[in-house]
């Protein structure tokens, strides 16, 4: 009789979930330290890419879209010494910010 049928293994075993994160993984099949290694490096990466997310932002709505009690629009290369034109950017870069923020902590099914 062979042993490693689906019936038997449904009968034998509840397996209650058949996902796991690729750090779970990491953890599973090389061990902790691993496991470690990786979740620094995903979070110093992901610290990383949405710091530069931020920058475009910021960059790209100053030179865009400027704010009447801020500055008008301008460009960090060259107006970047005037400090109106880093208030704008910086009110883009804290608008980012909370937006990311905001999107972080609310639990969305497809994230």
């Amino acid at each position: 009789q062979d042993i490693a049928t689906i019936e038997n293994i449904q009968q034998n075993y509840v397996i209650n979930r058949n996902e796991y994160q690729l750090s779970e993984l990491m953890g599973i099949f090389c061990g902790k330290w691993w496991r470690l290694a990786y979740d620094i490096t995903f979070g110093l990466s992901t610290l990383i890419v949405l710091w530069s997310y931020n920058v475009l932002f910021g960059v790209s709505l100053a030179r865009n879209i400027g704010i009447p009690f801020i500055s008008s629009a301008c460009n960090m290369e060259e107006d970047g010494d005037s400090s109106e034109c880093r208030g704008l950017y910086s009110f883009w870069v804290l608008i980012f910010w909370l937006w990311t923020l905001t999107i972080t902590l609310t639990s969305f099914d497809h994230q």
